[in-house]
């Protein structure tokens, strides 16, 4: 009987399994995200929709809060261009290695089967909890979903060492979807 039950397991697991597709096919996402940040013992709640180019373009527009409302943050080539309505103002820099994070970890995910096999394993099987990004911060990962036949997370968790900064819970995923090169330029 026990036996039965090992087979029956077994069986069970390469049913779920064997539909997922590989994260390395992921080329574009768009995602709805919910951010609670806590910074010097306060909490700030957003959203906003993030939008993915691999390997290194991310647009984030602002949803809520109403103060922040239509911001617009784009990250290509080490560069930030960040729009602010409230102020009808554009503005250039250079990425800081804390930003950099956003586009480390969701191609480390997305590469996860090709950069290391263990970890791609334990993604797979839902018992990657933590990923240490290369300067050190961390990356916790929730609970994962399947979308469209990929495994990805509901939720996350970013640290600062042992300190907890933000939560992120997402709300929605779009994958492969077609963006534009022009919503990575603000000069139009």
């Amino acid at each position: 009987m026990k036996f039965l039950k090992i087979i029956f397991f077994f069986l069970f697991s390469i049913t779920i399994f064997a539909s997922v597709k590989s994260l390395g096919e992921i080329q574009t996402l768009v995602i709805n995200i919910e951010e609670t940040t806590y910074i010097n013992k306060k909490v700030k709640t957003s959203e906003y929709i993030l939008k993915f180019v691999k390997p290194n373009k991310i647009r984030k527009e602002i949803i809520s809060p109403d103060l922040n409302k239509g911001e617009i943050y784009i990250y290509k080539n080490n560069e930030k261009i960040v729009y602010l309505p409230l102020f009808e103002q554009v503005t250039k820099e250079e990425v800081n290695s804390d930003e950099n994070d956003v586009v480390n970890a969701i191609n480390y995910i997305l590469d996860i089967e090709t950069k290391d096999s263990k970890l791609s394993k334990e993604y797979y099987s839902g018992k990657l909890k933590t990923l240490t990004l290369e300067n050190g911060n961390k990356i916790g990962i929730g609970k994962l979903i399947k979308i469209d036949g990929y495994l990805l997370p509901q939720d996350c968790t970013i640290y600062d060492g042992d300190l907890e900064i933000a939560k992120l819970k997402i709300k929605e995923y779009k994958i492969n979807v077609p963006i534009e090169e022009r919503e990575f330029n603000l000069d139009d």
